[in-house]
């Protein structure tokens, strides 16, 4: 339990691939990468997955960044590196999402509208 705390307190991060222009295209939404392109990313295994990032320069770019956050993120519990802009830890209040791309980015509630849309819609637990 004390290292939940402890975790807690350190904070959390989040981050989605983002408009990664360089990647072959999700046939239905031309403006996002496929679903999943963020593994061969974080996994540094662009080359390995051409056949999903196409395995241009740019993808090898972000590939880095994602991939020193993650391993960053595993060794201290942070995932600020000299690759990427300065991450804040999650806030409820400013939800600060790295959106990786060529150039990485912080933005505040992405998706915002989506999300006021859902929080109207009351969850119930299956089995009960």
């Amino acid at each position: 339990m004390d290292q939940l705390l402890a975790a807690r307190a350190r904070g959390s991060y989040f981050g989605p691939v983002k408009d990664g222009r360089s990647l072959p295209r999700d046939p239905f939404d031309p403006d996002a990468p496929p679903l999943s392109a963020d593994i061969p990313m974080v996994f540094d295994d662009v080359a390995l997955c051409a056949q999903m990032t196409g395995n241009p320069p740019e993808a090898q770019h972000v590939a880095d960044q994602m991939s020193e956050a993650l391993l960053a993120f595993a060794r201290t519990g942070n995932p600020n590196t000299k690759a990427i802009p300065r991450w804040p830890a999650f806030s409820l209040a400013e939800r600060p999402t790295m959106a990786f791309n060529v150039a990485a980015k912080i933005e505040n509630d992405p998706r915002s509208d989506e999300r006021r849309m859902f929080e109207k819609v009351p969850y119930v637990q299956p089995g009960t």
